[in-house]
């Protein structure tokens, strides 16, 4: 008993610092603090300056034997695309509507490692984990980029007029690829970035998580939570119990232990990404149903990545 209660003290530790500036974030919104457009401009520099400047500051400090095992990024980009696929199945099987099935299958496998998922795996592993998150993370942007597009077109049968040469020359500009594409000269020539540049790094990327965190609080909205269906319930579940089970319980199977096990676990038992709701709305979908899911999912991921973490500690993972 002494032992399940330091493990679920430990995962606390863990999950609520993050989900804790959520919350300072829904209050400065409730009081005005922030509103849209802050929620906006923080968002772009999260992901255009802060964020990638956390993943070259990062991956520059490897070293060539630390870069991840391309057999650990196969699994994972195998599990991505088979739920995929899964989640397409069920939508054109029990979905009528055609604009809630691109938005239950993005919902329902997209997750929002680059934020939430970055955080946890710092505060359950430190440095070490940190760095090896940021780089797998950099390798599913594209995937799920990606097929978060072909689930958003294919429900309207709209594929004809999607330029694929545009969507994936997107994903080659995206800023976190970029920032890896200029860490690897450093890690492969061994080096080492110069003061002034890795200092001011240094404070970039110390700004990327907790704005971050406090933009999803801004953005999150209670009052779509009455508008509430059993789609999104169904897209939280596969999300954040189903996915990560599945994943992890097979990772598990395969041998897989240490930081790359909860790397995995710290990537499928994130809730769903918010630029699903933002991608949702520019594509004229059911944006009330991707808030739902992204509201749900976030609430909901505090329970289960702590029930998680707890299940690991119990196993001996790290």
């Amino acid at each position: 008993m002494t032992i399940f209660l330091d493990n679920l003290a430990f995962s606390l530790e863990v999950v609520m610092p993050i989900f804790l500036i959520v919350v300072l974030g829904i209050w400065f919104r409730q009081r005005n603090i922030i509103d849209e457009r802050f929620v906006t401009a923080s968002s772009r520099v999260v992901f255009s300056l802060a964020l990638p400047c956390l993943v070259f500051m990062n991956v520059s400090q490897m070293h060539p034997e630390e870069l991840p095992d391309m057999a650990q990024i196969g699994y994972i980009y195998g599990g991505i695309i088979g739920f995929f696929l899964l989640c397409e199945l069920a939508a054109w099987c029990f979905i009528r509507d055609h604009d809630n099935r691109g938005v239950f299958v993005q919902g329902s496998f997209r997750s929002n490692f680059a934020i939430v998922g970055l955080a946890v795996a710092a505060n359950m592993m430190g440095e070490a984990g940190l760095i090896k998150a940021a780089v797998v993370l950099v390798f599913i942007v594209p995937i799920y980029n990606i097929l978060s597009v072909i689930a958003l077109v294919l429900p309207q049968q709209r594929e004809k007029h999607l330029n694929w040469l545009q969507l994936l020359g997107e994903v080659a500009k995206n800023p976190l690829i970029l920032a890896v594409f200029a860490a690897l000269p450093f890690v492969y020539f061994r080096i080492t970035v110069p003061a002034v540049l890795a200092k001011t790094g240094t404070y970039l990327s110390a700004l990327s998580l907790p704005l971050a965190l406090l933009g999803i609080g801004g953005s999150l909205n209670f009052r779509a939570v009455r508008q509430t269906s059993a789609i999104a319930f169904s897209a939280v579940a596969i999300k954040l119990v189903l996915i990560p089970a599945v994943m992890i319980y097979g990772a598990w199977l395969l041998g897989y232990g240490g930081t790359d096990l909860v790397v995995m676990f710290v990537l499928f038992a994130s809730p769903t990404a918010v630029a699903s709701f933002m991608m949702v709305e520019a594509m004229g979908g059911n944006s009330r149903l991707a808030a739902n899911i992204v509201l749900l999912s976030t609430l909901g991921s505090v329970v289960t990545i702590s029930a998680g973490i707890v299940v690991l500690k119990m196993m001996g993972i790290f």
